[in-house]
């Protein structure tokens, strides 16, 4: 819903706007988007009953987790990709031109959920090129706060928050949507050659 919904993407802009992925890249978020979020998660959660224990060990796991997929790993996990999020994965999910129209790799956990709702991306021989969001945002902590709660756009007066790709990066083929295939957002993302960036097993820097 932070995704298609234009007054709920404003504040998940804000996450969106990170230029760099790495591990604090998930981190970076608008409080009210952390209150929703865990709020619909975790009193859930007390409301059923579920002990103290397990609400603490819920919300750090998915702290650690949300670290890991943000991370500037550029680690290829084999099988693994297949079933769990991985931060190759989530990447695409931040590239410049995937949000906030259209977008691809929305799952958090699972990316069999992508496959069947036709926006799996993931190239084997590629990263994106750039990170962040086409569109005006804050250059500041407080305007990236108060910003969403303002009229859009009239209030951001800054440059698109994402870095330049290069010049040759190339967009990849298009596919028409539909349920289970992939849509032609997800095939029109920039991206950079992956073996010619970083070692096979090395850590790929944005």
């Amino acid at each position: 819903l932070f995704h298609r919904i234009p007054a709920l993407w404003r504040f998940h802009a804000v996450h969106h706007s990170a230029q760099h992925m790495d591990w604090m890249a998930g981190a970076r978020m608008h409080f009210l988007e952390i209150l929703v979020l865990r709020g619909t998660t975790v009193f859930p959660m007390i409301l059923l009953g579920f002990s103290q224990t397990a609400v603490n060990a819920y919300v750090l796991v998915v702290y650690l987790f949300a670290t890991f997929a943000h991370s500037n790993l550029g680690w290829r996990l084999g099988f693994i990709e297949k079933y769990l999020v991985t931060p190759r994965f989530h990447h695409w999910h931040h590239a410049v031109g995937s949000l906030p129209a259209g977008g691809c790799n929305f799952a958090s956990l699972f990316p069999w959920i992508d496959r069947l709702f036709g926006t799996w991306h993931l190239p084997a021989g590629s990263l994106p090129a750039a990170y962040g969001i086409d569109e005006p945002l804050a250059p500041t902590l407080g305007g990236q706060l108060l910003g969403p709660f303002l009229t859009p756009r009239a209030s951001w007066r800054a440059e698109p928050r994402s870095r330049s790709a290069p010049a040759h990066a190339a967009a990849a083929g298009q596919q028409r949507g539909g349920l289970g295939q992939r849509r032609p957002h997800c095939g029109a993302i920039r991206d950079r050659a992956y073996d010619a960036a970083i070692p096979r097993r090395g850590i790929h820097g944005a």
